[in-house]
């Protein structure tokens, strides 16, 4: 264990600061994407994961706080499997609530968006000691049907080699387009079980974990945590149709279930945000406004059945 410290540390300080750019924004989190890479006989999921932050100073005093909260109910169908290649399509939706609170914001009243998202994902394992995943998926915003201004898309392509028993290869792409916000980040790093009770997950930036496995259902889990979450508010606010973005980054200490038949799993976890940025910018993207704000406590958690 104390050779793994200085590793460990090493890796989330390199990610970090990189961390407040990319997310986990509910595109691709631990478990492989929507869990249909394996089993054949449980076409069907649903996950409910939520975040909530503690209100954090802004770093210029007279901005007042800034809290953060997300939740988000997702569901997934396979209507394509291949068990000769292991392979499957599936389809996906969900629904996802994002709260903003910040009581002196100038710029808009708005605190509170609603955002449904319809996606396709596909999986195979058709070659040799790899795994790939792929997902395009896009996300609406309830409250207003111009597309071109509140549509964005979230692309991500995704391969797992195994390079000997208990170490497996990550490399992938990951894109966010749209409301003019446009970027694409690699995925790259290994997953190594040590032992029967230590994982190290080192894929950057989606997992960056240590696990401690307690027995065949429990584990506990220290963890980066990334917030990514963009909107567009309406054309009638002070800045009509403007563009925020939230991002933060934290650490975090979870405890993991899992049933011994693999369909229900389980996560509460709880952590201090290391600070974070609020971006708003005109409906071009432009004229940008970075606001820092300073850490705060957060606690989570998510549930997911496969059936």
């Amino acid at each position: 264990m104390k050779r793994l410290c200085p590793i460990l540390f090493a890796l989330f300080s390199i990610a970090f600061p990189l961390f407040s750019e990319i997310t986990d924004d509910s595109t691709i989190q631990k478990t492989w994407l929507h869990g249909h890479e394996d089993d054949d006989n449980t076409p069907f999921r649903v996950k409910f994961n939520f975040d909530s932050t503690g209100k954090a100073d802004f770093k210029r005093k007279s901005r007042g706080r800034i809290q953060y909260a997300e939740a988000n109910l997702e569901g997934s169908m396979v209507f394509y499997h291949d068990p000769c290649h292991s392979e499957s399509v599936y389809l996906m939706g969900g629904y996802d609530y994002t709260r903003i609170n910040w009581k002196r914001n100038p710029f808009f009243k708005q605190n509170e968006f609603n955002t449904l998202s319809a996606g396709i994902g596909a999986a195979s394992k058709r070659m040799y000691d790899w795994l790939w995943l792929a997902e395009v998926k896009a996300n609406f915003d309830v409250n207003h049907f111009q597309f071109s201004k509140y549509v964005t898309w979230d692309i991500s392509a995704w391969g797992r080699y195994t390079y000997c028993p208990g170490f497996d290869l990550h490399f992938g792409l990951l894109a966010f387009t749209g409301m003019k916000f446009d970027r694409v980040y690699p995925i790259i790093g290994f997953d190594w079980h040590i032992n029967e009770r230590w994982k190290l997950n080192a894929v950057f930036p989606v997992d960056m974990s240590l696990q401690y496995f307690l027995d065949d259902n429990w584990s506990l889990s220290l963890a980066g945590k990334a917030i990514l979450s963009r909107h567009r508010v309406g054309p009638n606010e002070h800045l009509p149709y403007a563009v925020v973005v939230y991002s933060s980054a934290g650490i975090e200490l979870g405890i993991d279930y899992l049933s011994c038949d693999g369909r229900f799993s389980a996560n509460a976890h709880v952590g201090e945000m290391l600070g974070g940025r609020l971006k708003i910018t005109n409906q071009h993207y432009h004229h940008k406004k970075q606001l820092r704000f300073r850490t705060s406590p957060y606690v989570g958690g998510e549930i997911a059945y496969k059936f």
